[in-house]
C-alpha cells in the first residue's frame, strides 16, 4: 500500500528584523544623545555633577518608576521634575506641581485625593483632588519632607494601592499618576531616627536624583553667568523705552 506524505515548507526572510534588533542599542544611544543636546536649551550645566543629572533625566523618562529628586532650595527641583515629564510617555498628559509645604495641615489631604460634598464644614461642593487632576500625567510633590504622619500612611497606600480615597467617601477610585516627589530635607537619615517612615521613603526614593549646589560645581557658574546676560539682553532689547546692553561681565565682577 502506497503512502503519500505532502510537506511545506514556509520560508521568511528575517535579516531585517535582526539587524533592527542589532541596531537597537544605537538607536536608543542615539536617542539619548538627542534628548541630552534638547536639555541643554532648558537646564544650564556643564560639570560632572550636572551631567550626571542631565543622564538620570533622560533614563528616567524612559520608565514610569517613582522618583525622588533631592537638593537644597533654588537648585531647580521642579525643573528636573518637569524635563523627566515632557521627556515620558505621558508628556502630553497633565503635570500637576504640589507644595505640601505651603498647604495647611487640615486642607492637604482633601486637597491631594479630594473630599465629597459635606465632608467638612465649607466642603459646599465635591472636589476630585490633585491626583485625579493629574490622571495619566505626572503630580509633582514638592517638600515632601514636611508630610504629617498621618498623610504619610495616606501616601503609602496611595502609592500601593494605586487609588486615592476622597476624604468623607466611602469608596476609592484607581489612578494611573507618575509621582516625582522632592524634597531639601535629608529624609534617609530621618527615617533611620524614626522621624520619617522608612516604608514611605522606599516607596518615593525608587530612582533618587540629588541636584548638587552651585557651590560644589563652580564649573558652572560662568555658562550661568552667559545665560542669564543672554536673557537679559533679550529682554532689554524688547523694552524700547529702556535698553540696557549687559553682554559682557566687568573686571570687578570676575
Amino acid at each position: 500500500q502506497d503512502n503519500t506524505y505532502a510537506y511545506v515548507e514556509i520560508l521568511k526572510d528575517v535579516t531585517n528584523k535582526i539587524k533592527l534588533k542589532q541596531q537597537e542599542p544605537e538607536f536608543n544611544r542615539m536617542k539619548r544623545k538627542m534628548m541630552r543636546i534638547e536639555l541643554k536649551s532648558e537646564m544650564v550645566g556643564a560639570s560632572l555633577g550636572m551631567r550626571n543629572v542631565f543622564d538620570l533625566i533622560v533614563r528616567c523618562a524612559e520608565v514610569d518608576s517613582t522618583i525622588l529628586i533631592q537638593g537644597e532650595t533654588g537648585v531647580g527641583k521642579e525643573v528636573v521634575a518637569r524635563a523627566i515629564h515632557n521627556r515620558s510617555y505621558c508628556k502630553n498628559k497633565p503635570f500637576v506641581a504640589v507644595n505640601c509645604g505651603a498647604l495647611p495641615e487640615n486642607l492637604i489631604e482633601s486637597e491631594l485625593f479630594g473630599h465629597v460634598k459635606g465632608a467638612f464644614t465649607g466642603a459646599s461642593s465635591t472636589n476630585k483632588g490633585l491626583f485625579s487632576e493629574a490622571e495619566g500625567g505626572t503630580i509633582f510633590l514638592d517638600e515632601i519632607g514636611d508630610l504629617s504622619p498621618s498623610l504619610q500612611v495616606k501616601l503609602l497606600r496611595v502609592l500601593q494601592e494605586k487609588e486615592i480615597r476622597p476624604v468623607g467617601s466611602s469608596q476609592s477610585y484607581p489612578i494611573n499618576v507618575r509621582v516625582i516627589a522632592a524634597t531639601n530635607m535629608d529624609i534617609k537619615e530621618m527615617a533611620n531616627q524614626n522621624q520619617y517612615r522608612k516604608d514611605l521613603y522606599y516607596r518615593l526614593a525608587v530612582i533618587p536624583i540629588f541636584v548638587p549646589p552651585l557651590r560644589e560645581r563652580k564649573d558652572d557658574i560662568l555658562p550661568l553667568v552667559d545665560h542669564f546676560l543672554n536673557k537679559q539682553t533679550k529682554q532689554s532689547k524688547q523694552n524700547k523705552q529702556n535698553p540696557k546692553k549687559l553682554n559682557h561681565l566687568s573686571q570687578k565682577a570676575l
